[in-house]
């Protein structure tokens, strides 16, 4: 428990190589193959979850909010599944599955507005921020 607070303390710190490159095993569920590359960045007015998906179609993403936690699952399907017995892999590097992340986003955002677009294999997610109107200086005259 004490790794997934330091993880979230460290969000949207200074990330380093190791991080980067390291995947958290406890953030496998079940019957998921792998978990995409993603980052996370905050902006003045939004938050952006930005997420590589090469070879996945925009019908094979589902994106879920609830509260302040986004989740995104899918499934990379191979374009040769359809011929098991029939083809020999001399290498294979590609993964291909099922994949769910979750992320808990640290500050309201207004998920009214959210919008997700696919371009070129990479998703971006793009989470308005809620504008604090409490924080806006009133002159109050004294009588």
């Amino acid at each position: 428990m004490a790794e997934g607070k330091k993880m979230k303390d460290r969000l949207f710190s200074n990330i380093s190589l190791e991080d980067m490159l390291s995947i958290n095993a406890a953030e496998m569920e079940d019957g998921c193959s792998f978990l995409p590359f993603t980052d996370i960045v905050e902006r003045e007015d939004s938050f952006l979850i930005e997420m590589e998906l090469p070879g996945i179609s925009k019908e094979n993403i589902e994106i879920e909010i609830c509260e302040n936690v986004v989740v995104v699952r899918g499934v990379k399907l191979r374009a040769d599944q359809d011929l098991k017995g029939t083809i020999r892999y001399h290498c294979m590097g590609i993964v291909y599955g099922k994949f769910k992340r979750k992320f808990d986003i640290p500050k309201p955002f207004n998920s009214r507005e959210v919008k997700a677009k696919l371009d070129n294999g990479l998703l971006v997610i793009i989470l308005p921020k809620i504008v604090d109107k409490r924080k806006k200086i009133i002159k109050i005259p004294v009588e």
